[in-house]
């Protein structure tokens, strides 16, 4: 089976809780969309103490008339879905000690490969640890079983002309 590797050029976020705008910006200039890491936080509404949630998501890309698909519970078929019709995701994973947003480049039978704003590098992981990984939550720790953000996506098309 043939893989489908995204050209997004990795970029590294230029502030702490920025991985958000970054990915998102690594998203539209693969579609030739030139937006500043700075007014994508603005219409985001991400901090730097708690970065970006779904909502800043929806209502940003509103905002830039751009359609999009957010699942949660989704699988790395549904990753390899949407890269096959050239259409980038964006996943909300756990690094390190917190939560953190990275656009897909390609994904095969036992990788995954992130343009990850925190390092400014694609990341090449095993799909089976980033399927660990694949998880998110708000706060300091999990206060609840509903607090946790469980393999979530979100597919950013492409604009209309």
């Amino acid at each position: 089976m043939k893989t489908t590797i995204l050209k997004i050029k990795p970029m590294k976020q230029t502030k702490s809780g920025f991985c958000g705008p970054v990915a998102l910006k690594m998203v539209l200039d693969f579609y030739g969309l030139n937006y500043g890491e700075n007014y994508l936080a603005e219409i985001l509404k991400t901090t730097r103490e708690k970065g970006t949630d779904e909502r800043g998501f929806r209502t940003g890309l509103k905002k830039i008339k751009l359609k999009f698909v957010i699942k949660s519970g989704a699988s790395s078929e549904d990753i390899k879905f949407y890269l096959k019709k050239k259409i980038p995701v964006i996943v909300d994973w756990f690094s390190e000690d917190e939560g953190h947003y990275s656009a897909i480049v390609a994904a095969t039978k036992n990788h995954i490969f992130l343009a990850d704003p925190e390092i400014g590098k694609v990341r090449k992981m095993d799909l089976k640890t980033f399927e660990r990984v694949w998880f998110d939550f708000p706060g300091e720790k999990i206060r609840k079983p509903s607090d946790l953000i469980l393999r979530w996506l979100m597919a950013v098309y492409p604009p209309k002309n």
